[in-house]
């Protein structure tokens, strides 16, 4: 069984992915908006290098 374990999630990393959304495209099942997400940009970054982190250290992830 492979391991997720050596995955390190970088906040600045997350923060140059959204950067890079098109704000032309439409919003997930969630209905955040990726205009909103860059507006908070900063203050998502840690939450969700938390939440990616979980992921990988429970091996639970889903998908829409």
């Amino acid at each position: 069984m492979a391991s997720l374990s050596h995955i390190d999630v970088d906040p600045k990393l997350i923060v140059t992915i959204i950067k890079n959304l098109s704000t032309n495209k439409a919003h997930g099942y969630d209905e955040i908006s990726v205009h909103m997400l860059k507006l908070v940009i900063d203050e998502v970054s840690i939450p969700l290098k938390m939440i990616f982190d979980r992921c990988i250290a429970e091996g639970k992830f889903l998908s829409a």
